[in-house]
């Protein structure tokens, strides 16, 4: 599988791989009003976009595995004006651990490389 990072990590006490992944407000009443609850409720925002974007968060934990990084920075984008679809505001960047990301979103390999030998097979036949 190609896959890619996006930045090293040079700061601090490691050197390391990161991913750079987005997370984009597009309803208020879904995602729970990042301009407003961000600094407070973090870790409730980021739960609930666990919820809404099980599919995408889970690929993009299946990446950084693939491509050994060991973290992803979440950034959270909000639109500036909710008519503009090409301006974004970032709010924020919450760094996660891969292996914990991989926890949250309760992650089985073993599936996803089950999943993926179905698919070849099917595209072999």
């Amino acid at each position: 599988m190609r896959t890619e990072f996006e930045a090293l990590r040079t700061a601090g006490s490691e050197p390391g791989r990161t991913k750079l992944k987005a997370l984009y407000e597009y309803n208020t009443k879904l995602t729970g009003d990042y301009r407003r609850k961000l600094d407070t409720t973090r870790g409730q925002i980021f739960s609930t976009e666990c919820k809404n974007n099980l599919c995408k968060l889970s690929r993009w934990a299946v990446e950084s595995q693939l491509v050994g990084a060991d973290t992803i920075n979440l950034g959270f984008a909000s639109r500036k004006d909710n008519r503009s679809k090409d301006e974004y505001d970032l709010l924020g960047v919450h760094a996660i651990m891969t292996r914990e990301l991989n926890t949250n979103l309760t992650l089985n390999y073993n599936i996803c490389w089950g999943t993926f030998m179905e698919i070849l097979k099917i595209i072999q036949e």
